[in-house]
């Protein structure tokens, strides 16, 4: 509302915006924005926080509830960043991508306000931070961790103690990262990059089967992950207008549907199919 009152109303908002800045394709054409949408809907399927509130769930019900009401807020997130997006345009067509926001709050909002949107932006980015930033230790300290070392028994207190220290080096790592890379699009487009065609489509299928091989899981996000880095290396997504995300969880998605049905095919037994229970 700030910044609609800073420029002079809503017709003037509208008068001042361009076609290609609502669709987006200033930049990139139809094609690229289709890529780019994939990219995020299928490249932030299945994350690790979202995996974590639904295994917590009581229910079916309460995780379908769970679900569709974040659901709801994600949609409702996201068109308020577009439309924050289309507001700094308009106030300084001028602004950088990484600047955006910072310019936006500072030409529309009192001095005073400024300090409390920043801190209102960092919390909402720390509810999602320390989410990944549980599950990432959680997984290194009881899943990776023992793929190396198989016989060490660890107390409570040294777990916790390993996760503290996890949270800490991902933490720098990541900080290091950001610094390096800059651009939060593209970070997030190479972490999806290593996620999707590796995790995703192995994880769909052991939350529906019981006593899945390992190799099940190595070989096909092995194959995705080459196919990803592959495309992107080569530049093949300006001659196929795919990405390289996309074409990396269709391999590893062709490569486990095969080798899922010929298991099952020839061991039958050892496939389980995951029985729901519900708490109620």
């Amino acid at each position: 509302m700030a910044g609609i009152h800073h420029l002079g109303g809503y017709d003037i908002f509208i008068r001042q915006l361009h076609a290609e800045q609502i669709i987006g394709l200033a930049d990139q054409g139809a094609i690229g924005v289709l890529s780019l949408f994939l990219s995020f809907a299928v490249g932030d399927f299945m994350i690790p926080p979202m995996v974590q509130r639904v295994m917590m769930a009581r229910s079916h019900y309460q995780a379908a509830l769970s679900f569709s009401f974040a659901c709801v807020l994600v949609a409702l997130v996201a068109i308020g960043a577009g439309f924050l997006g289309l507001l700094a345009s308009v106030v300084n067509p001028d602004t950088s991508v990484q600047s955006a926001i910072n310019e936006l709050l500072v030409l529309v909002l009192p001095g005073c306000l400024v300090s409390i949107a920043v801190c209102a932006i960092l919390a909402s980015i720390m509810s999602t931070a320390d989410s990944f930033l549980n599950t990432a230790a959680i997984a290194a300290v009881r899943d990776a961790l023992p793929l190396f070392i198989k016989k060490y028994q660890q107390t409570e207190l040294q777990q916790i103690m390993l996760m503290r220290m996890a949270v800490l080096t991902i933490g720098v790592l990541a900080m290091l990262f950001s610094l390096y890379k800059g651009d939060l699009l593209t970070i997030m487009l190479y972490a999806f990059n290593f996620w999707g065609p590796t995790v995703v489509i192995p994880l769909l299928g052991a939350l529906f089967y019981q006593k899945l091989p390992s190799w099940l899981f190595f070989v096909p996000a092995g194959i995705g992950l080459s196919t990803a880095l592959v495309w992107d290396y080569l530049a093949l997504q300006h001659q196929f207008y795919l990405s390289g995300l996309i074409a990396g969880m269709l391999a590893c998605g062709v490569v486990y549907s095969v080798m899922l049905v010929i298991i099952m095919r020839c061991t039958p037994c050892q496939l389980i199919p995951m029985q729901g229970e519900s708490y109620d």
